[in-house]
């Protein structure tokens, strides 16, 4: 029997269902009353671990209090470009210099390339910049800030 893009028809019983999850209640909307926010630290925060056949055990947590004397810098993505970025070394707002490094995919190119015996373009990935990996460097104090990896 082929039955196309349409399934068998099923002959077995009907199907009921036995759970219907309760509805939520809608949510209720207050006007012109004002909402007060508290702000507890430090304070122990118990936890309830239940086991079964056995009496529940309580827990503590201390909390650890924020500290605001850390810097969290999110560096921009370098890539292909330059970036402006905060040097972590010498700490000033900079632009980025590059140099173009020969990496995995210049030597993957290369190798694919002699091995399907086209030997004389395999050297081609040696002079063409967008095959090479980047290596950003700070122009104020020389130092490596990050490496650009194709591949």
């Amino acid at each position: 029997m082929n039955y196309g893009q349409f399934p068998p028809p099923f002959n077995g019983p009907a199907m009921v269902q036995t759970h219907i999850p309760p509805q939520m209640p809608a949510p209720q909307v207050y006007q012109n009353q004002q909402i007060q926010t508290t702000t507890v630290y430090n304070q122990p925060v118990p936890q309830m671990i239940q086991t079964s056949g056995m009496a529940p055990m309580v827990y503590t947590q201390q909390p650890t209090a924020p500290a605001f004397d850390q810097e969290i810098v999110i560096a921009p993505r370098l890539t292909e470009l330059p970036g402006q970025i905060k040097c972590p070394y010498c700490k000033k707002q900079i632009v980025t210099e590059m140099n173009f490094i020969n990496g995995t995919l210049v030597w993957a190119i290369c190798g694919s390339l002699g091995i399907l015996l086209i030997w004389p373009f395999c050297l081609i990935p040696l002079c063409v910049n967008s095959c090479k990996d980047i290596e950003h460097y700070c122009p104020s104090c020389k130092s490596l800030i990050h490496v650009y990896k194709r591949m």
